[in-house]
């Protein structure tokens, strides 16, 4: 079902590119879900990642981050897709 709601989104938003949703991540987002889905080259491979952020100045507090990794000869042309969702 996730699936197809992405597809109808890609679709609205009129992106030039196919995202495919087996390749998407989700980042925890305090009480919401981020979903980060991908149009990638298939070197590339998606994932999520411990990492720190400043929620305010001189603070620090873990958190997560989506990230894509792995060898790309250039040109390329690389989408990505943030959708906000509720827990």
């Amino acid at each position: 079902p996730e699936a197809l709601a992405l597809d109808r989104l890609v679709r609205a938003c009129r992106l030039r590119a196919t995202v495919d949703a087996s390749r998407a991540v989700e980042v925890p987002l305090g009480g919401r879900r981020l979903v980060v889905a991908f149009a990638l080259p298939r070197a590339l491979a998606p994932e999520v990642t411990a990492a720190v952020h400043s929620p305010a100045y001189g603070a620090l507090a873990n958190g997560s981050a989506a990230l894509v990794a792995g060898s790309l000869r250039c040109p390329a042309t690389l989408t990505t897709l943030f959708v906000l969702a509720p827990a």
